[in-house]
């Protein structure tokens, strides 16, 4: 931003510069010098184009000033009540030992909320996707709870025991409760064969 002169400032720009002083000290230096450049270079068209009504161009900006001046009494009131309140926020989180998390899962929802009825097409799709998701995933654990964590239709289920044979050609007996001891009792020698179920 390029500084004017104070003489080309001229009274409004200087009655505005003081304005922007009501405005918190943190927004002021972050839009204090766009706010009054671009009152200043409104002022000025004003000024070199002439009025599009009849009234005479002092009569115009004068105008123009009186509107500049209600909207800044009115934004800066209403920014010093948001820097307060974000004070008191920044306090009660401090005082709580940071953010309240209940308080933000509820911003964070109502935020979901709203970004999914702006954008109907993708919820559908979102939703649609969950769906489906849940579903297969409900069915496989459905069918495999049935077919590998029941036990088996037979009476003592826990004694069956499933034989293989080896390229060797010997046959080792396998009793998944006792795989451990059953797989040594298997390789020593010497040893008499498990009784068969069927």
């Amino acid at each position: 931003m390029s500084y004017r002169r104070a003489s080309a400032v001229g009274l409004s720009g200087v009655f505005v510069r003081l304005l922007l002083r009501l405005f918190p000290n943190r927004f002021r230096a972050r839009y204090g010098d766009e706010m009054l450049s671009a009152f200043l270079d409104h002022r000025d068209a004003i000024l070199e184009k002439g009025s599009t009504s009849t009234l005479p161009r002092s009569v115009s900006v004068a105008r123009f000033t009186c509107t500049t001046v209600f909207g800044l009494l009115r934004a800066a009131a209403n920014e010093r009540i948001r820097a307060r309140h974000r004070a008191k926020r920044a306090k009660s989180n401090h005082s709580q030992g940071g953010g309240t998390k209940m308080t933000d899962l509820g911003t964070d929802i109502r935020y979901g909320i709203r970004s999914l009825r702006r954008t109907p097409g993708f919820t559908l799709v979102a939703v649609l996707t969950l769906a489906l998701g849940i579903g297969a995933t409900t069915a496989m654990f459905s069918v495999l709870n049935t077919t590998m964590r029941q036990s088996l239709p037979f009476p003592e289920a826990d004694r069956l025991v499933m034989a293989r044979a080896t390229f060797s050609g010997r046959v080792i007996w396998q009793h998944w409760p006792r795989y451990p001891a059953d797989r040594a009792w298997s390789q020593s020698p010497g040893r008499a064969s498990p009784n068969r179920l069927c």
